[in-house]
Order: structure tokens, then C-alpha cells, then sequence
């Protein structure tokens, strides 16, 4: 019963895909989940089998863990395509679940994002994962 979005762009180079628990929160262990780095390990190996390839991690950045987020980026590249990615799994609290009375403790929105396009660097993945404010009331839009 959670609502989510899967969006595909650059020919299906990437894709976003977000949950949101409206009106109110993932369960604790949900948000423990988003801020683990052995499960959004686990999230890369699956990624990689799914692509008939495996992918190892060149860089990983932790984003802030509770208050309004928390969550990993990684820049990846396949073993044996050496095809470059960016790879983001995190949590958010978002402007919608603060207008309430939903606390930093635990999430509303859960972020899923993959680019292999070469588009977006490492680095403009990490400050969006920061600085996104998922899911603006009263359109749902992503900004």
C-alpha cells in the first residue's frame, strides 16, 4: 500500500524510483534499511545481476544519516564492461511529512536512483541526494 514512481530517462540509462508513505512514516526498520551500507551494498550486487555484469565500487559517500536524510551514493564501474554508473539509495523526510507531525527519526520517502549515462558526475549526484526536498505539496512533484 505505499505509493511509488518509477521514472526511466536518457533511452533507459537511469532511472529514479520513489516510495512515499503518505501521511505517515516507514517503520523503523524500513529507515534503518535506507542508511545501511551492507544493504545498499547488497542493492549494487543485485543491480549488477541483473545487468549480467559485476560492479565495484570506486567511490562512496554516506549523506547525513537521520534528521531529514540519510542514505549512500556511489560512483560504480562494471568488472567487465567497465560501463560507468551513479547509484543512490536513501531516505528523506519530506516537506510534506514536516508540515506534520513526523519527526527526523524516520522516514516518509524512500529514493532509489541509477544514471549510466555519463550525464551526471559523482559529485551532482551527491549534492542533489543533500539537497533534494522529495515530494512538494500539493502536486507531488520531485524538485
Amino acid at each position: 500500500g505505499i505509493p511509488h514512481e518509477r521514472v526511466w530517462f536518457d533511452g533507459g540509462k537511469g532511472f529514479i524510483f520513489v516510495e512515499h508513505a503518505f501521511f505517515r512514516v516507514f517503520t523503523e526498520h524500513s529507515t534503518a534499511r535506507m542508511v545501511d551500507r551492507d544493504h545498499a551494498d547488497g542493492l549494487l550486487e543485485k543491480f549488477g545481476e541483473r545487468r549480467g555484469q559485476v560492479f565495484e565500487a570506486e567511490q562512496r559517500r554516506k549523506i547525513y544519516t537521520f534528521g531529514e536524510r540519510g542514505g549512500w551514493v556511489y560512483a560504480v564501474r562494471g568488472k567487465r564492461t567497465g560501463e560507468a554508473c551513479v547509484v543512490a539509495r536513501f531516505g528523506i523526510l519530506s516537506d510534506w511529512g514536516k508540515m506534520g507531525h513526523l519527526t527526523g527519526e524516520r522516514y516518509d520517502t524512500g529514493v532509489n536512483f541509477r544514471d549510466c549515462s555519463g550525464k551526471r558526475s559523482f559529485e551532482d549526484v551527491v549534492n542533489w541526494a543533500e539537497g533534494a526536498k522529495i515530494v512538494e505539496p500539493p502536486y507531488n512533484r520531485v524538485r
